[in-house]
């Protein structure tokens, strides 16, 4: 058998040695100014969900995740746990290089897992130096403009955010963490504008976790001017009641929780509008999301809510969320008595009160 050249056989070695190489992604920590002992690579938005741990050695440490042709990129953080308390993690802070303010450099506690190798350094005090890729770098540019969140109530302001998350799309087609800004503010987004910035992305990014959230969710939605489906929920008084009461002329679907403070902050402006506009026609409806029912009926017991009180089963939480579009609370949605959608409101807003009554009256 004939033997290859010399140098035809390193550069098979080589990429053989690539090949397997590319099967991870590695995180390497260099002379960082942290304390010797486990450090550990999670999930961003649950700091209990450890992707990896490694340990510390004068500032040195080395995570190695495996990557294949399935894998899609994710937002991630490390940690370490300072005198062992479990309870409260420290995590690591790197230099935002494409934002300072008043010449001070920024900082962010998490980065992107893509393929490649990331390297970190420095003191961790002011910011560590992170050489991540480009979903990092793109994260970074975006971290205070909001990218992705369509709440504002100033139309215009509304329009060339709208505009420039299309414009990054265009530049992005592949970028996950563009796509799970979307997902995270999905109920900030008609289904009309939602489907329009998705097509977007390239086919394979679609198929990121994120995607097929967000096409889940656009399958349960009503298309505009279509009314929400007919759901039933547990009342306070033990029956199960309609959520949408055909009786009265608008419903205010208020999507709340015994543990939300700004929900129960919320509650003597609803206790205004009530009293002032129920005998117009007006119907309110708060829609608890509480997992321990007997929270929700000591709230109730404490704040005595003269309107509907409807309790969510801890089954029906995330589909209820997806079919009215939200993620955070208070949320409330005005319909009309069938069921269709004629405003709604994300958060506690102290001012709220003008635009909710300005709502109601154009309805009555």
């Amino acid at each position: 058998m004939k033997q290859l050249p010399l140098f035809l056989l390193v550069l098979v070695i080589a990429c053989q040695q690539q090949v397997q190489t590319d099967k991870y992604i590695r995180i390497t920590g260099k002379s960082i100014n942290i304390p010797d002992g486990m450090v550990y690579l999670v999930d961003a938005s649950n700091w209990k969900t450890a992707i990896d741990s490694a340990k510390a050695i004068n500032g040195n440490f080395s995570f190695q995740v495996p990557s294949d042709t399935s894998f899609f990129p994710l937002a991630v953080a490390i940690h370490y746990l300072p005198s062992g308390d479990p309870l409260h993690p420290v995590r690591l802070n790197y230099t935002n290089p494409f934002i300072d303010i008043n010449g001070q450099a920024t900082t962010v506690d998490n980065f992107w897992l893509e393929p490649g190798n990331i390297v970190i350094s420095g003191k961790e005090k002011g910011g560590l130096q992170i050489i991540a890729g480009p979903e990092t770098n793109l994260m970074m540019q975006h971290v205070f403009n909001d990218i992705g969140w369509m709440g504002d109530r100033d139309s215009l302001k509304r329009k060339e955010k709208l505009a420039l998350l299309k414009k990054e799309i265009i530049k992005h087609p592949g970028s996950c963490f563009l796509l799970e800004s979307i997902r995270r503010s999905k109920e900030t987004y008609s289904k009309a504008e939602a489907i329009a910035v998705l097509s977007l992305f390239n086919p394979r990014t679609l198929a990121a976790p994120s995607g097929k959230k967000l096409k889940e969710y656009l399958s349960l939605l009503p298309n505009a001017g279509s009314p929400y489906p007919f759901l039933s929920f547990l009342s306070n008084t033990g029956a199960s009641q309609a959520l949408v009461d055909t009786t009265v002329r608008i419903n205010m679907l208020v999507f709340w929780a015994s543990w939300c403070t700004p929900c129960r902050k919320e509650i003597p402006l609803l206790r205004k509008l009530y009293e002032q506009y129920s005998g117009s026609g007006l119907g309110i409806t708060s829609i608890s999301i509480d997992q321990q029912k007997e929270k929700w009926q000591q709230a109730l017991l404490k704040e005595k809510m003269p309107w509907r009180q409807l309790l969510l089963n801890n089954d029906q939480i995330e589909p209820v969320e997806n079919i009215f579009r939200f993620t955070s609370i208070p949320f409330v949605v005005f319909t009309d008595k069938n069921g269709v959608e004629i405003g709604r409101f994300a958060d506690y807003d102290e001012a709220a009160a003008g635009p909710y009554e300005q709502l109601i009256k154009k309805y009555l």
